[in-house]
């Protein structure tokens, strides 16, 4: 028998704070029963701390922050912990003569304790979701922002890897705190207002930072990405990984034109862009095609105008890209091209080296077969994810007959069609002398929306594939949906005519 040690159970601890708390203390997760929560030696486990503040309606007690200071003493060590989380949530609505005083003693507590407490701390996650007003005779309800001057440099000085998301807080205008502070590889932002603290973090990260994730961001602050405060042009040599989510587009005057010498991302291996292309020309795309393996974006009708205009994915320039996902969008459909020609368009994106391909918000009016050229396409493709389409059965077939190397599939089941589910006796009668052999290297068909459609025609599915496919092993389902689909798979294979595929149809069952 496995024996655990408490480091699997023990790997993180989380200490909440609440208005109306009557005791302090940190709370493992998956505790087992009969280990007291209050060893000591439990803490040398512990590679994440997560401090939860809640605030509800109104300002910490004298009673919380006493509980909040016996949970957290000067002498408690978490010597292995890598990751620290301070989340501050909640809403607070108080008179204007109120002060802050609570909250940022809590947060000035947690700053001084920070390099004796997590000694080797290099991951924060700053969230801090705590809506707080006053109520003014005046003029009514007015935001207030809290202090964080003192946590930031207790945090930024010590990690180099960020994430931080917060609606606007009150800052030093020059964020003087970042002084010290020597950047990050690893930055994942939520702007909301503080781009001034994000335009400071990327001037200080620019030359180390590795992987950028930036959420809610306007679209004319986009060029503090690109600019340092002296106009100077702000390159990211290291930078590997950049994702963009969010981005608020209003007008056309909105898009950006930067100067054409400026290569800002020369060695970006992961670009994801689902949403609205916001510049004029191929920034983003501009020196990175020796490198880049990951492409995520969604065509408009400006991002499709600059592919073509600069020629960016002409003659296979991009002799690495491993992975595309390409999502359509209204301006396509409507304004520049139709569905056939969205698909083809994405298709032509690929390169020799592409081996997995996504369509997002692909509904098929005609057979995706008809849009599919005999071309490298055909020939490299092994992991095809369509799972927001719908195919039936025979659909489905045809599509891994045009595809002989894909070896995993995802879409969403359409059943077996109403031709098949006509037929006398069994349904997959006469599929076998048709379409075998199928694929010699299919293994896996994950299976997407599982709701939609009775498990039964998933079940025969599956056994289809396996009869057809030499190498299917299963059908990727959700953990709930197993027990019933083995049951499924039972009743058809118990009718009869299955014999043969004794050994297959075992293999298709689940055993956990």
């Amino acid at each position: 028998m496995a024996i655990l040690s408490l480091g699997y159970f023990c790997n993180q601890v989380t200490l909440q704070v609440a208005r109306k708390i009557d005791k302090g203390g940190f709370t493992f997760t998956r505790l087992p029963r009969d280990v007291k929560k209050k060893k000591p030696e439990l803490y040398i486990y512990v590679k994440k701390v997560i401090v939860d503040i809640c605030y509800m309606q109104e300002d910490p007690s004298e009673k919380t922050l006493s509980a909040f200071y016996t949970a957290w003493p000067d002498n408690l060590v978490f010597p292995a912990a890598r990751f620290l989380s301070v989340h501050l949530r909640g809403n607070v609505i108080r008179t204007e003569t109120a002060d802050d005083n609570g909250e940022n003693e809590m947060l000035d507590w947690i700053a001084q304790r920070i390099p004796t407490s997590i000694p080797m701390l290099q991951r924060a996650s700053i969230v801090y979701d705590l809506v707080r007003m006053y109520r003014r005779e005046s003029s009514g309800m007015v935001v207030a922002e809290l202090k964080m001057d003192n946590l930031f440099p207790a945090v930024f000085q010590r990690v180099k890897s960020l994430e931080f998301r917060a609606t606007p807080i009150r800052l030093d205008s020059k964020c003087v705190f970042m002084q010290n502070c020597s950047g990050f590889t690893n930055l994942q932002f939520s702007c909301q207002g503080n781009v001034g603290l994000f335009h400071r973090i990327l001037e200080i990260s620019a030359p180390i930072l590795e992987a950028l994730d930036i959420v809610n961001f306007r679209c004319e602050d986009l060029r503090s990405l690109f600019y340092h405060d002296e106009g100077q042009p702000m390159t990211y040599p290291k930078l590997q990984k950049l994702k963009f989510h969010f981005i608020t587009f209003v007008e056309d005057q909105d898009i950006i034109s930067l100067d054409e010498t400026i290569v800002p991302f020369p060695a970006l291996t992961h670009l994801s862009w689902p949403t609205a292309y916001t510049f004029a020309d191929d920034t983003v795309f501009r020196g990175n095609s020796a490198t880049l393996e990951y492409l995520n974006i969604t065509l408009d009708t400006n991002l499709v105008n600059v592919l073509d205009k600069y020629k960016v994915f002409s003659s296979g320039k991009y002799s690495k890209l491993r992975h595309i996902s390409v999502a359509n969008s209204s301006s396509i459909q409507v304004e520049l091209m139709g569905f056939a020609s969205f698909v083809s368009y994405a298709i032509s994106l690929i390169s020799p080296a592409t081996k997995s391909f996504k369509l997002v918000d692909y509904n098929p009016r005609q057979p995706l077969t008809d849009l599919i050229p005999t071309s490298i396409f055909a020939e490299n493709i092994q992991v095809l994810d369509l799972s927001a389409t719908k195919l039936v059965l025979l659909d489905m077939l045809d599509l891994i007959k045009l595809l002989p190397n894909m070896t995993d599939f995802t879409c969403i089941p359409g059943g077996i069609g109403s031709e098949m589910g006509k037929k006398r006796g069994s349904p997959l009668q006469g599929l076998e002398a048709e379409y075998y052999p199928l694929s010699h290297r299919l293994r896996c068909w994950v299976v997407s929306h599982t709701n939609s459609i009775p498990l039964r025609s998933i079940a025969l599915s599956s056994l289809a594939l396996a009869i057809l496919c030499s190498n299917f092993t299963f059908a990727a389902l959700p953990h709930e949906k197993r027990k019933l689909y083995n049951f499924e798979l039972h009743k058809i294979t118990t009718g009869g005519g299955y014999d043969k595929y004794t050994e297959k149809i075992k293999r298709l069952c689940y055993f956990d």
